[in-house]
């Protein structure tokens, strides 16, 4: 009967899934990682700050970016701004 106790308690790990057995056999619950709480914080910002954020985060992976291309973008904003309420 020992024997089964530690497949059934494998089977319940297995079926919570995230909690971690050590290896002295020790049950151990989730733990919250960095990127989990960076996750949850990023996800509770207002609307406006989520999107600073995620501009930021994509300059991050290519920072490559012709900085000429901005200046490109809000003048053709600017230009499509002009056409749609009809100024000259």
């Amino acid at each position: 009967m020992s024997v089964a106790i530690p497949i059934i308690v494998s089977a319940a790990v297995l079926a919570i899934g995230s909690w971690r057995s050590t290896q002295r056999g020790h049950i151990m619950p989730p733990m919250i990682t960095l990127f989990d709480e960076l996750e949850r914080q990023a996800r509770a910002l207002p609307p406006k700050e989520k999107a600073t954020l995620a501009r930021i985060l994509i300059d991050a992976l290519d920072p490559t970016v012709d900085p000429g291309v901005e200046q490109l973008w809000i003048n053709e904003a600017q230009c499509r701004y002009d056409v749609f309420f009809g100024a000259s």
